[in-house]
């Protein structure tokens, strides 16, 4: 196979017409599912993989073992900027998805993070503009800086309950996104975390949660109401920016934990929030 797509390769330098897909989508008719994947040995005995020259393919399936080892790692840049993959099926075998693993897969519609992965890495997914659907595994513990940024098809998010950590900017500017669930596991909300979700009508946040980045709901233009729980001991500063539609902002705490909380711009009173 890797000799027919060379000599494909060969015949279109030849011919001059690199610039061309006609010729390059005819050697890469054959591929499907696993062919063209690279593989990587890591330490620890098992493998990691990426696109290879499947990179151009529209749906990939990755197999849970290569060479009699697991596949247990999507490395870093794996399959970013594979503009046509709409469909990853990614094994039970894998514990994490690597740093830009699927940045700017710009055709990707949903994926399933199965129970297996442990950890979604900064970027993971950001720039999937049309990725409406999203299933996180029970597994994940912590949802890396950037990952699903600029998803903004993205219309629902459930965060499950092994989750101790949103990354800053974690989903920022997913502006198609109306709803968000985050569970009693979270301890950190980071900056910027929520930023520019302007469909976002109404958030709960649980009472695990103590310290919410700044930035983190600003830009929130459709978000109407809000409830803090007096655990969240530090609100970082213009954390409600430009939240036009907010008309309430509940602290189940008292006063002197609210003062001790709150930034003194945090929610940006002098810049419209509400």
């Amino acid at each position: 196979m890797k000799k027919l797509i060379a000599i494909c390769l060969t015949l279109v330098l030849s011919l001059g017409v690199l610039s061309s897909c006609d010729v390059i989508d005819s050697c890469l008719v054959e591929l499907r599912g696993t062919d063209g994947l690279e593989f990587y040995l890591l330490p620890d005995g098992t493998y990691g993989v990426a696109a290879g020259t499947a990179m151009y393919l529209d749906e990939i399936e990755i197999p849970a073992t290569h060479n009699g080892k697991s596949v247990t790692q999507i490395v870093e840049g794996g399959f970013s900027g594979a503009k046509n993959l709409n469909k990853i099926i990614i094994p039970d075998s894998v514990t994490s998805i690597g740093y830009s693993a699927f940045d700017g897969c710009s055709s990707l519609t949903s994926v399933t993070i199965p129970n297996s992965v442990t950890s979604i890495g900064a970027y993971a997914f950001s720039g999937c503009s049309i990725l409406k659907s999203v299933k996180i595994s029970d597994n994940v513990t912590s949802i890396g800086d950037y990952a699903f940024s600029g998803c903004s098809s993205l219309t629902s998010i459930t965060i499950p309950d092994s989750v101790t950590s949103i990354g800053s900017y974690a989903f920022y500017n997913c502006s198609s996104l109306t709803s968000v669930t985050i569970p009693n596991s979270v301890t950190s909300i980071g900056i910027y975390a929520f930023y520019g979700c302007s469909s976002l009508t109404s958030v709960k946040i649980p009472d695990s949660v103590m310290s919410i980045g700044r930035y983190a709901f600003s830009s929130c233009s459709s978000l109407t109401s809000i409830t803090i729980p007096d655990s969240v001991t530090s609100i970082g500063a213009y954390t409600f920016l430009d939240c036009s539609s907010l008309t309430s902002i509940t602290f189940q705490g008292t006063k002197e934990q609210w003062r001790s909380a709150y930034n003194r711009y945090t929610v940006g009173l002098r810049y419209g929030c509400i």
